[in-house]
């Protein structure tokens, strides 16, 4: 679960910018049993959104609950502006959410995206994507 969030959460933060409107294409893929999507907005070529859920089933409710506390705990701490991050439990299945808007992200978000924000084009992310396993449409 740790390996396959990690990748995810490491594209959203490498590989997201935000506007309003545009083309969408969504990327999905499953491993080690979690189930990712992530749906991106395209604006004049450019990725200008990312949005991510994970869904993962723990080996308990509580564990469930246990997660679903550390990444909440873990987006309340950041104040980092256009990144939300969210979990829920339902049983023993956890979905978390990633929504990164790099139109409101301040200059602390974009410093630890390490990475140039400013180069991302729609083939690019989703070949990116592709070469972790997920198939994008």
């Amino acid at each position: 679960m740790k390996k396959f969030a990690g990748v995810l959460i490491a594209f959203v933060m490498l590989f997201s910018l935000t506007a309003c409107g545009g083309e969408k294409f969504t990327c999905t893929g499953e491993q080690d049993g979690q189930k990712g999507t992530v749906t991106g907005t395209v604006k004049d070529g450019k990725v200008t959104k990312i949005e991510m859920e994970i869904v993962t089933e723990a080996e308990s409710e509580d564990a469930a609950k246990q997660s679903v506390a550390l990444v909440n705990a873990f987006s309340s701490l950041g104040d980092e502006k256009g990144v939300t991050m969210s979990a829920k439990a339902n049983g023993k299945k956890v979905t978390m959410n990633t929504v990164m808007d790099i139109t409101k992200m301040d200059d602390e978000a974009k410093e630890s995206a390490s990475v140039d924000l400013s180069d991302l084009s729609k083939d690019k992310i989703i070949k990116l994507y592709e070469e972790q396993g997920f198939t994008c449409k």
